[in-house]
Protein backbone atom coordinates (compact mmCIF):
# COMPACT_ATOMS: atom_id res chain seq x y z
CA UNK A 1 0.00 0.00 0.00
CA UNK A 2 1.18 3.56 -0.56
CA UNK A 3 0.57 6.98 0.92
CA UNK A 4 0.50 8.91 -2.33
CA UNK A 5 0.67 12.57 -1.42
CA UNK A 6 0.45 13.68 -5.02
CA UNK A 7 -3.06 12.36 -5.69
CA UNK A 8 -5.89 14.72 -4.82
CA UNK A 9 -8.81 13.33 -2.86
CA UNK A 10 -11.58 12.13 -5.11
CA UNK A 11 -14.77 14.09 -5.05
CA UNK A 12 -17.54 12.00 -3.55
CA UNK A 13 -20.98 12.78 -2.25
CA UNK A 14 -21.35 12.33 1.49
CA UNK A 15 -24.15 9.78 2.06
CA UNK A 16 -24.98 11.20 5.49
CA UNK A 17 -26.35 14.40 3.96
CA UNK A 18 -29.47 12.66 2.67
CA UNK A 19 -29.31 9.35 4.53
CA UNK A 20 -32.45 7.47 5.49
CA UNK A 21 -33.02 6.73 9.20
CA UNK A 22 -31.90 3.12 8.75
CA UNK A 23 -28.57 4.02 7.08
CA UNK A 24 -25.75 2.29 9.00
CA UNK A 25 -22.58 4.34 8.51
CA UNK A 26 -20.53 1.99 10.68
CA UNK A 27 -21.54 -0.99 8.55
CA UNK A 28 -20.68 0.93 5.37
CA UNK A 29 -17.21 1.76 6.73
CA UNK A 30 -16.61 -1.85 7.66
CA UNK A 31 -17.92 -3.69 4.64
CA UNK A 32 -19.24 -1.34 1.95
CA UNK A 33 -17.64 -0.90 -1.44
CA UNK A 34 -14.50 1.19 -1.95
CA UNK A 35 -16.73 3.90 -3.42
CA UNK A 36 -18.89 3.79 -0.31
CA UNK A 37 -15.81 4.08 1.91
CA UNK A 38 -14.49 7.03 -0.10
CA UNK A 39 -17.88 8.72 0.20
CA UNK A 40 -17.75 8.33 3.98
CA UNK A 41 -14.30 9.95 3.97
CA UNK A 42 -15.85 12.86 2.07
CA UNK A 43 -18.24 13.35 4.99
CA UNK A 44 -15.24 14.40 7.10
CA UNK A 45 -15.13 17.60 5.08
CA UNK A 46 -18.82 18.44 5.35
CA UNK A 47 -19.43 22.00 6.66
CA UNK A 48 -22.18 20.76 9.00
CA UNK A 49 -20.56 19.70 12.32
CA UNK A 50 -23.44 17.32 13.01
CA UNK A 51 -22.55 15.39 9.85
CA UNK A 52 -18.78 15.79 10.05
CA UNK A 53 -18.15 15.25 13.75
CA UNK A 54 -21.18 13.60 15.33
CA UNK A 55 -21.94 11.51 12.25
CA UNK A 56 -18.87 10.61 10.19
CA UNK A 57 -16.08 10.87 12.76
CA UNK A 58 -18.08 9.01 15.42
CA UNK A 59 -18.87 6.26 12.90
CA UNK A 60 -15.21 5.83 11.97
CA UNK A 61 -14.23 5.60 15.64
CA UNK A 62 -16.86 2.95 16.34
CA UNK A 63 -15.96 0.94 13.24
CA UNK A 64 -12.23 0.97 13.94
CA UNK A 65 -12.46 0.39 17.68
CA UNK A 66 -15.38 -2.01 17.98
CA UNK A 67 -16.25 -3.61 14.65
CA UNK A 68 -12.94 -5.22 13.66
CA UNK A 69 -12.34 -3.59 10.26
CA UNK A 70 -10.08 -5.94 8.27
CA UNK A 71 -6.42 -4.91 7.78
CA UNK A 72 -6.70 -4.70 3.98
CA UNK A 73 -9.62 -2.32 4.31
CA UNK A 74 -7.75 -0.29 6.94
CA UNK A 75 -4.97 0.06 4.39
CA UNK A 76 -7.41 1.34 1.77
CA UNK A 77 -8.85 3.76 4.30
CA UNK A 78 -5.38 4.95 5.25
CA UNK A 79 -4.62 5.83 1.64
CA UNK A 80 -7.93 7.66 1.21
CA UNK A 81 -7.43 9.66 4.39
CA UNK A 82 -3.88 10.57 3.40
CA UNK A 83 -5.16 11.85 0.06
CA UNK A 84 -7.84 13.87 1.84
CA UNK A 85 -5.37 15.43 4.29
CA UNK A 86 -2.66 16.08 1.71
CA UNK A 87 -4.00 19.56 0.93
CA UNK A 88 -2.32 20.93 4.05
CA UNK A 89 1.02 19.64 2.81
CA UNK A 90 0.61 20.80 -0.76
CA UNK A 91 -0.95 24.14 0.15
CA UNK A 92 -4.72 24.08 0.36
CA UNK A 93 -6.86 26.11 -2.01
CA UNK A 94 -7.93 29.46 -0.60
CA UNK A 95 -11.57 28.40 -1.02
CA UNK A 96 -11.10 25.22 1.03
CA UNK A 97 -13.28 25.55 4.16
CA UNK A 98 -10.59 23.71 6.08
CA UNK A 99 -12.45 20.75 7.59
CA UNK A 100 -11.34 17.72 5.59
CA UNK A 101 -7.63 17.87 6.49
CA UNK A 102 -7.96 18.01 10.28
CA UNK A 103 -10.68 15.37 10.42
CA UNK A 104 -8.90 13.06 7.99
CA UNK A 105 -5.83 13.37 10.25
CA UNK A 106 -7.96 12.58 13.30
CA UNK A 107 -9.36 9.42 11.71
CA UNK A 108 -5.82 8.51 10.60
CA UNK A 109 -4.95 8.62 14.30
CA UNK A 110 -7.62 5.95 14.83
CA UNK A 111 -6.11 3.84 12.04
CA UNK A 112 -2.66 4.25 13.60
CA UNK A 113 -4.14 3.20 16.94
CA UNK A 114 -5.25 -0.14 15.48
CA UNK A 115 -1.64 -0.84 14.45
CA UNK A 116 -0.40 0.14 17.90
CA UNK A 117 -2.76 -2.29 19.61
CA UNK A 118 -2.35 -5.18 17.15
CA UNK A 119 0.41 -4.54 14.58
CA UNK A 120 -0.63 -5.09 11.01
CA UNK A 121 1.39 -2.54 9.04
CA UNK A 122 4.69 -3.49 7.44
CA UNK A 123 7.63 -1.58 8.93
CA UNK A 124 8.05 0.47 5.78
CA UNK A 125 4.38 1.46 5.71
CA UNK A 126 4.53 2.46 9.37
CA UNK A 127 7.56 4.63 8.64
CA UNK A 128 5.75 6.25 5.71
CA UNK A 129 2.74 6.93 7.91
CA UNK A 130 5.05 8.58 10.47
CA UNK A 131 6.58 10.70 7.71
CA UNK A 132 3.13 11.68 6.44
CA UNK A 133 2.00 12.57 9.98
CA UNK A 134 5.09 14.73 10.41
CA UNK A 135 4.63 16.47 7.07
CA UNK A 136 0.98 17.13 7.84
CA UNK A 137 1.62 18.53 11.32
CA UNK A 138 4.46 20.83 10.34
CA UNK A 139 2.55 22.07 7.27
CA UNK A 140 -0.64 23.16 9.05
CA UNK A 141 -1.21 26.89 8.58
CA UNK A 142 -4.93 27.04 9.27
CA UNK A 143 -4.94 27.59 13.03
CA UNK A 144 -8.68 27.87 13.50
CA UNK A 145 -9.90 25.78 16.44
CA UNK A 146 -13.56 26.06 17.37
CA UNK A 147 -15.75 28.51 15.46
CA UNK A 148 -19.36 29.02 16.63
CA UNK A 149 -21.79 27.70 14.06
CA UNK A 150 -19.02 25.86 12.20
CA UNK A 151 -17.56 23.60 14.88
CA UNK A 152 -14.00 22.35 15.06
CA UNK A 153 -11.09 22.34 12.63
CA UNK A 154 -8.14 22.09 15.05
CA UNK A 155 -5.51 21.02 12.53
CA UNK A 156 -2.52 21.29 14.87
CA UNK A 157 -4.22 19.33 17.67
CA UNK A 158 -5.48 16.62 15.33
CA UNK A 159 -2.07 16.32 13.69
CA UNK A 160 -0.54 16.00 17.15
CA UNK A 161 -3.04 13.26 18.00
CA UNK A 162 -1.91 11.29 14.94
CA UNK A 163 1.72 11.73 15.95
CA UNK A 164 0.84 10.66 19.50
CA UNK A 165 -0.62 7.34 18.36
CA UNK A 166 2.58 6.65 16.45
CA UNK A 167 4.70 7.76 19.40
CA UNK A 168 2.93 5.16 21.55
CA UNK A 169 3.71 2.39 19.05
CA UNK A 170 6.57 0.24 20.37
CA UNK A 171 7.50 -0.72 16.81
CA UNK A 172 8.27 2.88 15.88
CA UNK A 173 11.93 3.40 14.97
CA UNK A 174 14.37 6.09 16.06
CA UNK A 175 14.49 7.78 12.66
CA UNK A 176 10.70 8.16 12.55
CA UNK A 177 10.68 9.47 16.12
CA UNK A 178 13.16 12.22 15.28
CA UNK A 179 11.18 13.27 12.20
CA UNK A 180 8.06 13.57 14.34
CA UNK A 181 9.90 15.57 16.99
CA UNK A 182 11.07 17.99 14.29
CA UNK A 183 7.44 18.46 13.21
CA UNK A 184 6.28 19.10 16.77
CA UNK A 185 9.12 21.59 17.27
CA UNK A 186 7.91 23.50 14.22
CA UNK A 187 4.45 24.06 15.72
CA UNK A 188 5.17 24.65 19.43
CA UNK A 189 5.77 28.38 19.36
CA UNK A 190 4.55 30.20 16.25
CA UNK A 191 4.84 33.98 16.34
CA UNK A 192 1.70 34.68 14.28
CA UNK A 193 -0.99 32.77 16.19
CA UNK A 194 -1.73 32.55 19.91
CA UNK A 195 -2.94 29.10 20.88
CA UNK A 196 -6.16 29.06 22.90
CA UNK A 197 -7.81 25.69 22.26
CA UNK A 198 -5.52 23.35 24.17
CA UNK A 199 -2.93 22.90 21.43
CA UNK A 200 0.13 23.06 23.76
CA UNK A 201 -1.14 20.04 25.73
CA UNK A 202 -1.83 18.06 22.56
CA UNK A 203 1.68 18.83 21.29
CA UNK A 204 3.25 17.93 24.64
CA UNK A 205 1.76 14.43 24.90
CA UNK A 206 3.69 12.80 22.04
CA UNK A 207 6.89 14.45 23.29
CA UNK A 208 6.41 12.75 26.67
CA UNK A 209 5.80 9.37 25.04
CA UNK A 210 8.80 9.70 22.73
CA UNK A 211 11.02 10.73 25.65
CA UNK A 212 9.94 7.58 27.46
CA UNK A 213 11.58 5.55 24.67
CA UNK A 214 15.09 6.96 25.14
CA UNK A 215 15.36 7.92 21.49
CA UNK A 216 17.52 10.97 22.35
CA UNK A 217 20.25 11.73 24.86
CA UNK A 218 19.77 14.35 27.54
CA UNK A 219 22.07 16.69 25.62
CA UNK A 220 19.91 16.29 22.51
CA UNK A 221 16.78 17.03 24.53
CA UNK A 222 18.48 20.10 25.99
CA UNK A 223 19.13 21.38 22.48
CA UNK A 224 15.59 20.55 21.37
CA UNK A 225 14.09 22.63 24.19
CA UNK A 226 16.64 25.44 24.09
CA UNK A 227 15.94 26.06 20.41
CA UNK A 228 12.21 26.33 21.13
CA UNK A 229 12.84 29.58 22.94
CA UNK A 230 16.55 30.53 22.95
CA UNK A 231 18.22 32.68 25.57
CA UNK A 232 18.74 35.41 22.95
CA UNK A 233 14.98 35.86 22.60
CA UNK A 234 14.56 36.06 26.36
CA UNK A 235 17.23 38.77 26.44
CA UNK A 236 15.43 41.03 23.96
CA UNK A 237 14.72 44.36 25.59
CA UNK A 238 11.73 45.03 23.31
CA UNK A 239 9.92 41.71 23.53
CA UNK A 240 7.06 43.22 25.56
CA UNK A 241 6.55 45.83 22.86
CA UNK A 242 6.41 43.38 19.96
CA UNK A 243 3.18 41.44 19.37
CA UNK A 244 4.86 38.60 17.45
CA UNK A 245 7.48 38.21 20.17
CA UNK A 246 4.78 38.11 22.84
CA UNK A 247 2.75 35.49 20.99
CA UNK A 248 5.80 33.28 20.51
CA UNK A 249 6.87 33.72 24.14
CA UNK A 250 3.49 32.75 25.57
CA UNK A 251 3.09 29.78 23.21
CA UNK A 252 6.49 28.47 24.29
CA UNK A 253 5.65 29.04 27.95
CA UNK A 254 2.30 27.24 27.67
CA UNK A 255 4.01 24.21 26.11
CA UNK A 256 6.74 24.16 28.76
CA UNK A 257 4.18 24.33 31.56
CA UNK A 258 2.30 21.39 30.03
CA UNK A 259 5.51 19.35 29.90
CA UNK A 260 6.19 20.15 33.56
CA UNK A 261 2.65 19.22 34.59
CA UNK A 262 2.78 15.91 32.72
CA UNK A 263 6.23 14.88 33.92
CA UNK A 264 5.13 15.65 37.48
CA UNK A 265 2.66 12.77 37.23
CA UNK A 266 5.09 10.19 35.89
CA UNK A 267 6.57 7.34 37.83
CA UNK A 268 9.89 5.80 36.83
CA UNK A 269 10.30 7.14 33.31
CA UNK A 270 13.16 8.75 31.37
CA UNK A 271 10.66 11.47 30.39
CA UNK A 272 10.88 12.94 33.89
CA UNK A 273 14.15 14.58 32.82
CA UNK A 274 12.23 16.81 30.41
CA UNK A 275 11.00 18.86 33.36
CA UNK A 276 14.40 20.49 33.86
CA UNK A 277 14.55 21.52 30.21
CA UNK A 278 11.00 22.86 30.32
CA UNK A 279 11.81 24.86 33.45
CA UNK A 280 14.46 26.80 31.55
CA UNK A 281 11.79 27.98 29.11
CA UNK A 282 9.49 28.93 31.98
CA UNK A 283 12.27 31.00 33.56
CA UNK A 284 13.08 32.65 30.22
CA UNK A 285 9.45 33.59 29.67
CA UNK A 286 8.74 34.81 33.21
CA UNK A 287 7.52 38.40 33.53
Amino acid sequence: MSLNLLVAAAVAACPLVSASPDFDAVEVIGSGSREDLRAMVACLGDPDPAIRDEGAYAAFVEALRERGVEPERRGDLMDMLAEAAAGAIEGADADDPGFIGPFAALVLAEVARTDRIDPWLEDGDRERLALFASLYLESVRDYRGFVPGEGWRHGVAHGADLVMQLALNRKLGRASAKVMLDAIHEQVAPSFHAYRFGEPARLARPVIYLADRDFMTDAQWAQWFDTLYPEEEAARSDRYADEAALIRMHNARAFALEIMAMTGQLGDSPAIALSDHAQRIVRRTAP
